[in-house]
């Protein structure tokens, strides 16, 4: 399952074979770029430029996003801070609106604020204009992939509640298999 203080990156598979990761921060629009520097294969993604990774923190139904390259937490939109958009907020503004419930199924991740008034409550992806965002459900959920130890490559979590993900490979920068471990 998710794992509290675990760092993941954001990934979608276009169907054009490109694969978007969370990318920089694009404080004008209040959205995360999502470069196509990264390659699927499998359940490995290869990184190859720039990329954004996020710190889960909280616990299961009251999730927060930290990001390590913004030193700020994810937060959906409040009434009347426009649609489409992700807030970067501090350490003491922490609410419902940066408080998430990740459901994942499939390998795809559905994340949602907890901020019943929200009207833009889910951070997808946007296949028309490649970027990570929150949105009142008309856009794609995505994959969370966590940095495996020791490793030069993100693995696809898959989380399941029935048990742990298999079929998964890992490999270090030298190409050597590493053992991966569930707790």
């Amino acid at each position: 399952g998710l794992v509290a203080n675990k760092e993941y990156i954001f990934g979608y598979n276009n169907s054009n074979g490109t694969f978007g990761i969370s990318g920089t921060y694009d404080t004008s629009n209040k959205y995360f770029n999502a470069p196509t520097t990264a390659s699927l294969n499998g359940n490995i993604v290869t990184v190859s430029g720039d990329y954004v990774s996020f710190v889960l923190g909280g616990s299961s139904g009251a999730w927060t996003l930290y990001s390590t390259a913004n030193n700020a937490y994810l937060a959906a939109p409040a009434a009347g801070q426009g649609k489409n958009k992700v807030y970067l907020v501090d350490s003491e503004s922490i609410d419902d609106y940066s408080k998430w419930t990740i459901t994942i199924a499939a390998g795809t991740a559905t994340i949602q604020c907890n901020a019943a008034s929200s009207q833009y409550p889910n951070l997808q992806y946007n296949t028309s204009s490649p970027r990570f965002s929150c949105y009142a459900n008309t856009q794609k959920a995505f994959g969370l992939y966590s940095r495996v130890s020791g490793s030069g490559y993100i693995t696809k979590c898959d989380c399941t509640p029935l048990g742990t993900p298999t079929g998964l490979l890992a490999k270090n920068a030298s190409g050597a298999s590493v053992d991966l471990f569930w707790t």
